[in-house]
């Protein structure tokens, strides 16, 4: 696949991709969001270090193509690149439930 296939792909995927299904509803308040984001945590001796917060929605994108297509071959190149491009261009709201997120798996595994 040429640069030109790939970057055609890329923007296809990009709008058909719609943001709401994409980022789950954030369910603390706007200031609790505001300091979900901004919280740093120190990663205590022994505990595991989080997933990084664009790998969940990497996993939702990953998600929704196959639910979209019936043969269940996606190209992860494409997809890895549209998922970068919405995470630099999210909010900080939108990322707040994906650091929730990240923190529930965290405490889980």
């Amino acid at each position: 696949m040429s640069n030109d296939e790939l970057w055609t792909s890329t923007m296809d995927l990009i709008g058909r991709i719609q943001r709401v299904n994409i980022f789950p509803a954030p369910p603390l308040a706007l200031q609790r969001a505001h300091e979900t984001v901004h919280r740093h945590r120190r990663i205590q001796r022994g505990r595991r270090r989080p997933r990084h917060l664009a790998y969940f929605l990497y996993r939702n994108i990953v998600s929704y193509e196959i639910n979209r297509i019936s043969n269940n071959i996606i190209d992860h190149r494409v997809t890895k690149l549209v998922s970068d491009i919405i995470w630099n261009n999210a909010t900080r709201f939108e990322k707040a439930s994906y650091r929730r997120i990240s923190e529930h798996m965290n405490e889980y595994h």
